[in-house]
């Protein structure tokens, strides 16, 4: 199962923030994590969109939106980010989730709050609240929205992995004794504070996946971003229906980048 992972700020219809995709496999019971940068430059499909082209990929999921796309469903946006990777790297999902910064928090308060271990201090001066000392600390759901949300001091690339120790956090707590018993109830909520196409029989066959690994952290692989095969440029693009007044940072990829895709889902990269 190949599952499309949307994170937005302001409501489900926003640009997608934080994108990850998320394999699942059940017959070796291993599920790898891939990310992809916001910045990435991408055409959107043409049989399926009439806006124009080259935009970044976090566009391509609010375009799809009831917000751009008049009479669009409320998976609209979800949909055009899926047709997206197919046109652009030849990845096919099987179902999506788009969480919402709201939705976020509360599911991290609903699990106590996360305990996370900072390498090194994280401030933000630009955002009240946004100063993290190094070490290990606890913090509720709007901490962790928080500090999920700086990129001021590292970029996207630098966020994307601090997003990463965000989820490894999140793994830990929901398979910790106090919590794992409970993941059943929990998914209930979950799926009251998200969009999602997964059915409540999907939802059960996933948490029975985690349920039964009796070392999660071997069998999750968090991949991060292969800077090496990206290259950051400044260039006119397109943002929506309009060429942009001046030039944007973007992410250019090549077939390298594509063919690690495929490898980091398969299980044939390393994380």
């Amino acid at each position: 199962m190949v599952i499309l992972v949307i994170g937005t700020n302001h409501g489900y219809y926003d640009l997608a923030d934080a994108i990850r995709i998320v394999r699942v496999d059940f017959i070796e019971g291993e599920v790898y994590v891939v990310p992809l940068p916001r910045d990435l430059l991408i055409d959107l499909p043409k049989n399926v969109t009439s806006y124009p082209s080259p935009q970044k990929i976090n566009e391509s999921y609010f375009l799809g939106t009831p917000v751009w796309q008049m009479g669009a469903d409320s998976s609209g946006g979800a949909a055009l980010l899926a047709q997206t990777l197919a046109y652009n790297f030849g990845i096919t999902t099987d179902h999506y989730v788009v969480v919402s910064g709201g939705a976020f928090r509360d599911l991290i308060d609903a699990m106590g709050g996360l305990q996370i271990y900072l390498p090194a201090p994280v401030k933000d001066e630009n955002q009240a609240h946004a100063d993290f000392p190094a070490g290990y600390q606890t913090l509720d759901g709007y901490h962790v929205w928080l500090l999920a949300r700086v990129r001021k001091d590292v970029g996207d690339l630098g966020r994307i992995q601090r997003q990463t120790l965000i989820l490894k956090a999140i793994l830990d707590r929901v398979t910790s004794p106090a919590i794992l018993p409970q993941l059943p109830e929990m998914i209930k909520l979950y799926h009251l504070l998200v969009m999602t196409d997964l059915s409540p029989q999907q939802m059960t066959q996933l948490t029975c996946l985690l349920q039964k690994m009796d070392k999660p952290k071997e069998h999750f692989h968090f991949y991060s971003v292969p800077r090496g095969l990206l290259e950051e440029k400044k260039q006119i693009i397109y943002v929506g229906p309009d060429k942009s007044t001046a030039p944007q940072s973007v992410l250019l990829w090549d077939d390298r980048y594509r063919q690690w895709l495929y490898d980091a889902l398969n299980g044939k990269a390393q994380p």
